[in-house]
């Protein structure tokens, strides 16, 4: 009986033990990918230079030799910078949603099966 004992309390261990080991790598995965949200920071540093060098283009339609086309021609720049800017505002919510999903799909499907396999283990051993 001691020896089963022990044998069930080392298993208890084990289980404690890759639990905690699911539960620590899940967490660095989420945070490897959540790292992935400085791509959108750069992209949206980006869209704002684009706009900005819209805003500056524009500013050359008011030049007599220049002429009215400075002024679309800005005004699509613009136009592409707000478009890239809102991607990066996209990109980065939807990275942070994978982030957190991926960190927690990693640390319930390694440990969910060995937490109940432990319960019912435990079960057993009370009938």
């Amino acid at each position: 009986m001691g020896s089963s004992l022990a044998t069930a309390r080392g298993m208890r261990r084990a289980a404690l033990a890759w639990t905690a080991l699911c539960v620590v790598l899940g967490i660095l995965v989420a945070l490897s990918t959540w790292q992935l949200r400085d791509t959108g920071d750069a992209l949206d540093t980006a869209g704002v230079a684009l706009e900005r060098t819209g805003k500056t283009v524009s500013a050359f339609d008011s030049l007599p030799l220049v002429g009215s086309g400075a002024g679309a021609a800005g005004d699509r720049i613009r136009e592409r910078g707000a478009q890239v800017t809102a991607a990066a505002d996209d990109a980065r919510t939807r990275i942070a949603i994978v982030s957190i999903s991926s960190g927690v799909l990693v640390a319930l499907i390694g440990s969910v099966p060995v937490l109940l396999l432990w319960r019912y283990v435990d079960a057993v051993e009370r009938r």
